[in-house]
């Protein structure tokens, strides 16, 4: 087995992994599913914007705390 497929395969506890980690996951899954056509344009756009504001909204509190 690559160490590609290792990755595609590793198991992960969800209660364990960090903000960022998680908005990583959920970018990986929504890049996936344009590549297929799910979304249109302007619904990639959006979910882009939105990512990117959750994504900075996170660093912010995760360096405050």
């Amino acid at each position: 087995m690559s160490s590609s497929e290792d990755n595609k395969n590793k198991q992960v506890n969800i209660d364990t992994i960090t903000p960022n980690e998680c908005l990583d996951f959920l970018w990986k899954a929504l890049n996936k599913a344009s590549n297929k056509g799910v979304f249109n344009i302007d619904e990639s756009y959006s979910i882009r914007v939105i990512f990117n504001k959750l994504a900075k909204t996170i660093d912010n509190n995760v360096k405050s705390v």
